[in-house]
């Protein structure tokens, strides 16, 4: 062979390989993105099936008054609501400020990290 013929198939060959490598990450690119959205499929059939569980629990008396109960505070004829309060919590006493006696260096970092 003579040496253009090697020339030029080593040119084709390298022009080939640039090609090959183009059409590789976009597979590679294409395959991460199929991934993703196998997964949102499958979080989203995921969330279809509690709202239709949820749906068919609003579909019944219970579910309703259940929900009802859960947002608003009403009680059944005859029932007594309680309701829990808490107790009130003494005031956090303030630290006192640091004197200003001592260097600007131990004030300056007393200020970044309180001791």
């Amino acid at each position: 062979m003579s040496p253009i013929s090697i020339a030029v198939l080593l040119i084709l060959s390298v022009m080939f390989g640039f090609a090959v490598h183009d059409r590789y990450v976009v597979e590679r690119e294409m395959a991460f993105r199929r991934a993703k959205s196998e997964a949102e499929l499958e979080r989203e059939t995921y969330r279809r099936g509690e709202l239709e569980k949820k749906v068919e629990k609003l579909n019944t008396q219970q579910g309703i008054e259940s929900e009802i109960r859960k947002n608003f505070d009403v009680a059944r004829e005859g029932e007594t609501v309680v309701v829990l309060v808490e107790e009130d919590r003494p005031m956090i006493e303030p630290l006192p400020l640091a004197s200003s006696e001592g260097s600007i260096w131990k004030r300056f970092l007393n200020f970044i990290i309180p001791w």
